[in-house]
């Protein structure tokens, strides 16, 4: 059944319900399998321990690097792939490519058998991403996106909250194989549901697969991605190399009709604008998220149980801001919802660049991370809902694609600049960056005392890097701002040109 025959059986009130029976077993099929996902992206890095007890350290990291490389690029490539075949069959690939790296991981005999499925199941992963966010644009009238999005990010909000504790509770009982054994009847229910009643929406548009420019940017992608996780002396030459090979793909770009990543999508309006405002957005907002275990482990002393936990507070006021933001809009303008967004995030920075310190109490920086999440979650179902509504249905996919790529690299280069700064602090105050580094090395299940003036010193450098998550989130104020204005003189526009028709 196509989209438009969903949208023509629904009623009014079912309209305002993504678990109308039109939308029920679409809604199901999607969240599943965004939950094998989610669940995949926050258990994980909690059973690494595991892994490198059972198959060695040598190259563990690459777990991780080669899951986020793969699903970034795989991000890219599966635009132009969801525009040409449809979502459908985008959908069942993501379904057979991540149930394939989920088996390689669960009987991976070596570290490098499993980084090797961890790719495999990074592809899929990157799918899951660009094709619900692509299913969101073709199966669901414009009055419903906001709430596929909300319920999307409730899905992440209890994963990061039950992932990391379910993963530590798997290891104890089994090994660290079951985290991966465990989504395979998921994916598989994912299947069942969602194999024959995803709409056969998208499709149509020209196949004109731009195999030099994914090249390019996964070259991109790749010299970013260790840049960002080595945090060396070389990284600022890695970040050059990145830039340079940014310029080559701008060049690319614009010399070939069909881009993988199209200038449109991302330099033009209104994509351009709105593809920048996640970008900043995430580069800064979240930048200090996956520092936050650091500053509370290291300058505030706390057990390594309570520094996981920290996460999870941005992690449920994203999904809470995305699920207010979802009803709130149906009174409110998207316009003014994204800056809204960005009103409860800049303060909590601003705050935070101020009271990080040692002696800080525990529950403001719980609160603080919450208020910021909840900026977070209205400003991203605000920009994706308005980013949708500009795009034609047969671009759907490469302008989602597009649009969480933005995000990945928000957040990738943002952690860079992060990184850089708390380092630098530590290193004015100290000497040295070691004790950061073992911080961020070492095994999570052991923890560890450090001297009052290394505390001092971390609680320093994250004080700087909120600081400078702060101005950047600022720079994507501005650009709210201008969007927001552009989007009301726009519409006085019409509406004055309408009128002039009608007189």
């Amino acid at each position: 059944m196509s989209v438009a025959e969903f949208q023509q059986k629904a009623t009014t009130s079912e309209k305002r319900s993504v678990f109308a029976p039109e939308y029920r077993s679409i809604t199901l099929s999607t969240l599943t399998l965004v939950a094998v996902a989610a669940f995949d992206g926050m258990a994980v890095p909690a059973v690494l321990s595991g892994i490198g007890a059972d198959l060695g350290v040598r190259g563990l990291p690459w777990v991780l690097t080669g899951f986020s490389l793969t699903s970034a690029i795989a991000l890219l490539a599966v635009g132009p792939l969801i525009d040409a075949f449809g979502v459908r069959r985008m959908f069942r690939a993501t379904l057979v490519i991540f149930f394939s790296g989920s088996v390689g991981c669960a009987v991976a005999p070596s570290l490098a058998v499993l980084v090797g499925a961890r790719a495999i199941q990074g592809v899929g992963g990157g799918m899951v991403m660009a094709v619900a966010l692509a299913n969101v644009g073709l199966a669901y009238p414009a009055e419903l996106r906001s709430r596929a999005f909300a319920v999307n990010s409730a899905v992440w909000g209890v994963m990061a909250v039950a992932g990391p504790a379910a993963a530590a509770g798997l290891m104890s009982v089994m090994s660290w194989r079951s985290v991966f054994i465990i989504s395979l009847p998921i994916v598989a229910v994912a299947g069942a549901v969602g194999w024959k009643r995803i709409p056969s929406a998208g499709g149509g548009a020209a196949l004109r697969f731009d195999g030099l420019g994914l090249l390019i940017a996964g070259v991109f992608t790749l010299v970013l991605l260790l840049s960002a996780d080595a945090l060396a002396w070389w990284s600022v030459g890695g970040l050059g190399i990145a830039a340079l090979l940014g310029w080559l793909y701008w060049r690319h770009s614009g010399r070939v009709e069909h881009a993988i990543l199209d200038r449109r999508h991302f330099a033009r309006w209104p994509f351009g604008p709105l593809n920048l405002i996640p970008l900043t957005f995430f580069a800064g907002s979240l930048s200090i998220d996956g520092y936050l275990p650091i500053f509370v482990r290291g300058a505030m002393q706390r057990s390594n149980a309570i520094a996981a936990f920290t996460v999870a507070f941005l992690a449920v006021g994203w999904s809470l801001g995305s699920q207010i933001a979802s009803r709130v809009l149906d009174r409110w303008d998207n316009t003014v919802l994204m800056t809204v967004g960005f009103a409860f995030t800049l303060p909590p920075l601003v705050i935070g660049a101020v009271v990080y310190r040692a002696d800080v109490a525990l529950w403001v920086v719980f609160v603080l991370s919450f208020v910021q999440g909840l900026g977070v979650g209205s400003m991203t179902n605000a920009t994706v809902t308005m980013l949708q509504r500009s795009a034609h249905p047969d671009e759907i996919g490469r302008v989602s694609a597009a649009h969480q790529f933005c995000r990945h690299f928000g957040v990738t280069i943002g952690a860079a600049l992060s990184g850089a700064v708390i380092f630098a602090g530590v290193s004015s105050k100290i000497g040295t960056v070691e004790p950061v580094r073992q911080l961020l090395d070492r095994d999570d299940d052991v923890d560890v005392a450090l001297s009052d003036a290394t505390s001092h010193a971390i609680a320093y450098g994250f004080r700087w890097a909120t600081a400078l998550a702060a101005v950047i989130t600022l720079l994507g104020f501005v650009v709210a701002l201008y969007v927001r204005r552009r989007f009301v003189d726009e519409r006085q526009a019409m509406s004055h040109s309408a009128g002039v028709v009608a007189s």
